[in-house]
């Protein structure tokens, strides 16, 4: 059954038709990484399409990590 959610909705369909990744696609990155021997010892970077990435400078900002920290730990119930 497919729903009429209007022009927004036509147009969020077809973006992520031509878009979005199958879950075999979306996990090929993370399986090459757990698996291939060219990625053995790399820690704490990040990668897209099985390539190193730089990530964005606001990544680095310790107290925003932490404060990202104490808010999820309340969230679900933990002590942060």
């Amino acid at each position: 059954m497919r729903l009429d959610n209007g022009l927004l909705g036509r147009c969020v369909e077809m973006f992520s038709r031509v878009c979005a990744r199958t879950p075999e696609r979306g996990a090929e990155t993370s399986v090459w990484l757990a698996s291939s021997s060219e990625a053995e010892g790399i820690t704490g970077k990040y990668f897209f399409d099985r390539r190193l990435r730089e990530t964005n400078a606001a990544s680095g900002d310790r107290e925003a990590q932490r404060r990202l920290w104490d808010i999820s730990a309340r969230m679900v119930g933990l002590q942060p």
